[in-house]
């Protein structure tokens, strides 16, 4: 009888202060991860640390006048970038690490998040539809083409035993266009 290998799902400690890596299983017909390319590529990456080295000054601007620095910060974000992915990966990272999600408007009113592109700079937080503007606006200094698109999704306040109205939007999110395909963020 074949005794079936497990694979390590965690990783082990070796000694103090050294750490095992566990095994990655890949399965049949898959890429190792160094050998993807474009948007698989940059999904499989750890936030890129080029987004946490925004000089303070550039920081401290746009909180104060947005509409003024977004281009610089977006300068910022996308020099020395190898390609439109990793551009959009950047500005993405910028995006997620630095905007927080604005839990008591979802949960209470609405209408009180800020989504506009100042009030989600100069509060530093929103619901989807701030996120959404911030990285249109980010991907338009940087000269990709990208769109913003409202529609209905399945989020956390979903019940599943709740009348749903997929008609009526609920959500915003991104699409980028890059090397002509279009790609959700």
């Amino acid at each position: 009888k074949e005794q079936s290998k497990e694979i390590p799902r965690t990783a082990k400690r070796t000694e103090p202060g050294r750490v095992e890596q566990p095994e990655i299983a890949t399965k049949p017909g898959t890429v190792p991860a160094e050998q993807l390319t474009g948007a698989e590529f940059y999904r499989a990456q750890p936030l890129d640390p080029h987004v946490r080295a925004i000089p303070l000054r550039l920081a401290k601007d746009l909180k104060k006048d947005p509409e003024q620095h977004i281009g610089e910060l977006a300068a910022f974000l996308v020099v020395d970038a190898n390609d439109d992915f990793h551009r959009v990966k950047r500005i993405h990272d910028w995006v997620a690490d630095n905007i927080r999600y604005d839990v008591e408007s979802y949960y209470g009113d609405l209408h009180n998040a800020q989504t506009g592109l100042k009030g989600v700079l100069s509060s530093g937080q929103s619901v989807c539809e701030g996120y959404a503007t911030v990285f249109e606006r980010l991907c338009q200094e940087a000269g990709i083409t990208v769109h913003k698109v409202s529609g209905h999704a399945r989020g956390a306040s979903y019940d599943p035993f709740a009348k749903e109205d997929a008609s009526k939007s609920n959500h915003a999110w991104n699409v980028v266009s890059i090397e002509g395909r279009n790609y959700l963020v």
